[in-house]
């Protein structure tokens, strides 16, 4: 009998030290219940500690409101860029005032509050404000042109446009080329075409096999941000330098309408039978004479070789259309050598400028084919006497298009223009 007493206190002590065990865990589960931090929030906007849906509302509406007037969205296209919500001369301004940035969006706080998931990072919902949509058309039709506006998936722009802003994304930028938002027929054109005459057929099919088609990638994609060098494209040809002195002077002729940079060309002395407005380039894959071009736009562009005939071979430049207008004029000039010296045929054709120098005879200097004159090289060519010539310069022009206004760049070369280090 004393045996089943002792059972029977044993168990019952046991019974109450689980009750008292299950107390504890219930005590401390409410505790921390009571403790816990609500980490809603909608974007950056914390709510966790609004109780009801109106003192929620009332956050919201205040917060979304001075984040509209801090949004920096940029949209940019080659080399054009505007801000969303600013006008021309804010942006030229230091000091801007406060105001709504994003008036083409206007915020949904009921539908924000209705899809609210508790203790977690929300969206914020927008509506398409329909007036203020129709005005940023006209602000991107001014800005960029209306070619480009007609060929811009404006939809997919507005989608990510809405995406950022329910993420509450206070910087974003949308570039129409890089990005996508052009339409294929802009985004693949031929936006420059040239043909080089008096060319064998056996060279025109040799590089139309070997190379249909040149890779011409932004600068910054390229290796330490140098651009394309034909010298590391060319790496392990087989064509002969003859074959790949044509296909440099085509690809230096079909980036001069562009707005593309010809950093360092090295020129043929002579003119040769296919120099297209006179001027030809020259490359050499083992001793390294180079064509460098720069592409400024943040798309890849592509060279296509194409044979037109037996004797001609056309180089198409293909990517996305340029909202800029690229022409170059070719002027007869009059140049007059001093009496006792001589020159040779380089000095007729495509070269911009000339020096001469009693010591050293007569040199002739060539400058890139893009916006900037800049010096990339000359050369001296000889000594001897020869008399007066009439020179075809090229020139480049660029035709920027802003709304309806339009005006010229001219990159004429002073006459009495001297290279520094030139005659040395």
């Amino acid at each position: 009998m004393k045996g089943i007493t002792k059972n029977v206190y044993a168990l019952v002590t046991l019974v109450l030290f689980a009750i008292s065990v299950l107390f504890l865990v219930l005590v401390v589960s409410l505790y921390s219940k009571s403790t816990a931090v609500d980490g809603t929030t909608v974007g950056s906007i914390y709510i966790g500690d609004k109780e009801s849906r109106e003192a929620k509302k009332e956050v919201l509406l205040s917060d979304v409101a001075d984040w509209k007037k801090d949004v920096y969205y940029t949209i940019q296209f080659q080399n054009v860029e505007m801000v969303i919500g600013y006008t021309d001369e804010e942006m030229g301004s230091d000091t801007v005032a406060k105001k709504d940035r994003l008036t083409i969006l206007d915020f949904d706080v009921e539908e924000t509050l209705d899809k609210l998931t508790l203790d977690t990072k929300n969206l914020a919902y927008f509506k398409e404000n329909t007036a203020n949509i129709e005005l940023f058309k006209e602000r991107i039709a001014y800005v960029f042109g209306l070619d480009a506006f007609n060929n811009l998936d404006f939809t997919k722009l507005m989608s990510d446009i809405v995406k950022n802003a329910r993420n509450m994304a206070t910087i974003a930028v949308f570039d129409l080329g890089k990005d996508g938002y052009m339409l294929d027929g802009f985004a693949n054109s031929v936006v420059n075409s040239i043909t080089l005459q008096n060319v064998t057929t056996e060279a025109i099919d040799a590089i139309v096999e070997a190379y249909p088609e040149i890779e011409i990638k932004p600068q910054e994609d390229t290796e330490n941000k140098l651009g394309f060098s034909a010298v590391k494209f060319f790496q392990g040809t087989k064509l002969s330098n003859d074959k790949l002195n044509i296909i440099a002077t085509g690809l230096a002729a079909v980036v001069q309408k562009s707005s593309f940079t010809v950093t360092v060309k090295n020129q043929d002395i002579f003119i040769r039978d296919y120099a297209y407005n006179g001027m030809t380039a020259r490359i050499n894959v083992k001793d390294g004479t180079d064509l460098k071009i720069i592409n400024p736009e943040t798309t890849t562009y592509y060279v296509k070789t194409y044979k037109v005939s037996d004797t001609e071979l056309r180089f198409d430049l293909v990517g996305c259309k340029f909202i800029n207008t690229y022409e170059v004029e070719i002027i007869e000039e009059l140049v007059s050598p001093l009496p006792d010296k001589e020159y040779n045929n380089g000095l007729k054709f495509g070269v911009d400028g000339m020096i001469i120098d009693e010591e050293q005879g007569i040199y002739y200097y060539v400058f890139d084919e893009g916006v900037q004159s800049k010096i990339i090289s000359y050369i001296k060519v000889s000594t001897n006497v020869h008399g007066e010539v009439t020179r075809t310069n090229i020139y480049l022009k660029q035709e920027f298009y802003q709304g309806e206004a339009a005006y010229w760049v001219w990159n004429y070369l002073p006459k009495d223009y001297v290279p520094a280090g030139a005659g040395e």
